[in-house]
């Protein structure tokens, strides 16, 4: 009895993956058409990670060489915000500051490899998924 009650419970959370196949959405599609969408999605996911991770690198590096030169030259970047809120002059100063700590500041190794970790985590649910629909 208490099996068919967590049973119930699971039930609610289940997904039916063939209800979720690209023929079913679109009926006018052929196998061959969904089987393509299917065995390129998880390179286009892993092209995204990979571009993401270069993304991480590429900041970090010209953050730590052209990062003390951009601070020093333009101090406009870092100077405090004032004006009334939720006006023009107030969101640009504010847009200032975050483009100079996005300039000079690079990400923290920890952060970036949390991020590549949970990349790398979608991606193989993401793989999951993606061949849950050929079956």
């Amino acid at each position: 009895d208490k099996v068919l009650d967590l049973l119930k419970v699971i039930s609610f959370v289940n997904i039916n993956p063939s209800l979720l196949r690209p023929e079913c959405s679109f009926p006018d599609w052929g196998y061959g058409a969904g089987f393509s969408i299917v065995m390129l999605a998880p390179v286009c996911f892993l092209t995204w990670v990979l571009a993401s991770t270069g993304a991480y690198v590429v900041h970090r590096h010209f953050t730590k060489k052209y990062g003390p030169a951009i601070e020093e030259r333009y101090p406009e970047l870092f100077a405090k915000v004032s004006g009334r809120p939720y006006s023009l002059e107030r969101a640009v100063g504010v847009a200032k500051v975050y483009l100079g700590i996005f300039l000079t500041h690079g990400a923290q190794t920890r952060t970036v490899m949390v991020g590549l970790r949970r990349q790398l985590h979608a991606f193989l649910q993401f793989l999951n998924m993606a061949y849950t629909f050929l079956a």
